[in-house]
């Protein structure tokens, strides 16, 4: 949840400047019902912010996130900016390399491409 609110506030500052996708991943043998969670009700709510279903992380690995939390940002060419993390900790917000990365990369200033990323690792088998 921390990661949502961290890009909550980015979109609030930056929202003119990114397009934001939240992919939420989803077992394909469980409904679309079992992948709306508190964490897909704080991601909609998120302005600007697309959330999309991800069946067995088909686009999480395409994008190569493995973790929860992970952040990646791409030009507008369509080139990786940054990949990691935006919070300082596990479920813990505040100031950290990572939103501040963003933040300059937006700016057109690049001064850190990674961060680390304190989330869950993403399963790429079906749960039960």
């Amino acid at each position: 949840m921390a990661t949502l609110e961290a890009l909550d506030r980015l979109m609030a500052t930056s929202r003119d400047q990114i397009d934001v996708s939240v992919y939420v991943w989803r077992p394909t043998a469980k409904t679309e019902k079992w992948a709306e969670t508190a964490l897909w009700e704080r991601a909609s709510r998120i302005p600007g912010a697309r959330v999309i279903l991800d069946p067995d992380g088909a686009e999480i690995r395409r994008y190569g996130a493995r973790t929860s939390g992970q952040v990646l940002l791409y030009s507008p060419r369509g080139e990786l900016e940054f990949s990691g993390g935006i919070t300082p900790s596990r479920g813990h917000e505040g100031d950290c390399a990572g939103r501040d990365a963003i933040t300059d990369a937006l700016r057109g200033v690049h001064t850190t491409r990674t961060a680390p990323v304190f989330g869950c690792a993403l399963q790429e088998s079906t749960e039960s």
